[in-house]
């Protein structure tokens, strides 16, 4: 029996074609020469894995590559010599196919219970200095490429901050909650709860409120983010075996990634029905505690819909910018800073991190003060 394969003889650096017959006692041979005759015994043979070359390795140093894989196996069987358990394996087709059952069911299992339950453990576990660290990361990455200056008076954020205060939870858990002001930019009308406590505001979204209430509801909403650790929950489970070296170690700068990814988050994924759900819960519970009509939280985000549905209907002349819109209370922003943006999308930016219903927001018009 002859198979064909590629000698390397480990003193010139290429290789060339070779001949190797295959002797029923057990003996290779080279055809017509490269090396002398060698028994299998003394020959390495590399485990067979798909249709990948195998490596015959002499004695010598010398190697032959051959893809000849039915010919040698047979040859080896007829020497008593077992195939790799691994091919065997492979070739049979039942368990090929039990075996991709198995691995999607682990997969599946893993993405529907098993990240969702680690990321809420290893979100409750991460020591206060790794979410302060996170969280002034987040923020100085998101000054660098999306927020600008706000421009609100100062008078106004010291008001928002006094009523911001008093929504904060009385047992804090070690989180110190924080209000900040920036320019939206292009992401509009927004607000974010970082791990840290602080919650950023943007002016768009002040100036889109009819009143302090509906300000403050929103507030409520994202301190909810931060009580159950929705956005540490979300960046863990895009960033499982990061975060769980975190927690293991204790190491504040492995937490560096996490930062990274936290505001591609924070921006471009929407939280969860259930995570929504959970805020929500928040902030109604705690609304009713402060006085604050429920409704509040439903006319901003009917009013935010709205908008965004107005602003995207209008009409842009040669020169990009949009026509006026008769959309009332939707004035205060119709272009981003630096009016790159349609307006529509500045607008709607709060809608896609924080994705409103009919039920969600019956919810809040049902409930009873």
């Amino acid at each position: 029996m002859i198979i064909k394969g590629k000698l390397y003889d480990g003193l010139h650096a290429g290789s060339r074609d070779i001949r190797v017959r295959l002797g029923e006692d057990g003996y290779l041979t080279a055809e017509p020469d490269g090396f002398a005759p060698v028994s299998i015994q003394q020959v390495t043979v590399s485990t067979r894995i798909g249709n990948t070359p195998r490596h015959l390795t002499l004695p010598s140093g010398t190697m032959v590559e051959t893809t000849d894989h039915e010919r040698l196996d047979a040859w080896l069987a007829s020497l008593g010599i077992k195939t790799s358990w691994l091919h065997r394996l492979e070739s049979n087709m039942r368990f090929a196919a039990g075996a991709v059952v198995v691995v999607a069911s682990i997969f599946t299992g893993s993405a529907i219970w098993g990240i969702p339950w680690l990321s809420t453990r290893a979100a409750y576990a991460l020591p206060p200095e790794v979410n302060s660290y996170i969280g002034r990361g987040t923020l100085e990455t998101l000054d660098k490429r999306v927020f600008k200056a706000t421009t609100l008076e100062a008078s106004r954020h010291q008001q928002l901050a006094d009523q911001f205060g008093r929504l904060v939870p009385r047992d804090s858990a070690g989180i110190r909650y924080r209000l900040e002001f920036r320019g939206g930019g292009f992401i509009g009308a927004n607000a974010f709860a970082l791990p840290d406590g602080t919650v950023v505001v943007t002016d768009e979204l002040v100036k889109l409120a009819q009143n302090d209430e509906e300000i403050l509801s929103i507030l409520l909403h994202e301190i909810g983010h931060v009580v159950y650790r929705h956005s540490l929950r979300q960046v863990i489970s895009h960033s499982t075996l990061i975060a769980l070296t975190t927690v293991i170690t204790g190491d504040v700068n492995s937490a560096g990634s996490l930062v990274l990814a936290m505001p591609n988050i924070l921006i471009d994924s929407s939280y969860s029905r259930e995570f929504e759900t959970e805020a929500d819960t928040y902030a109604l519970e705690h609304m009713a505690e402060f006085g604050i009509p429920a409704s509040r939280f439903a006319d901003f985000m009917e009013r935010l819909e709205r908008c965004g549905m107005l602003l995207a209907k209008a009409d842009e002349t040669e020169d990009g910018e949009s026509e006026p819109v008769d959309a009332p209370g939707c004035e205060a922003v119709e272009h981003d800073a630096e009016g790159k943006e349609p307006a529509y999308y500045s607008w709607t930016n709060y809608i896609s991190t924080h994705p409103p219903s009919a039920d969600r927001i019956a919810r809040f018009r049902q409930a009873r003060q």
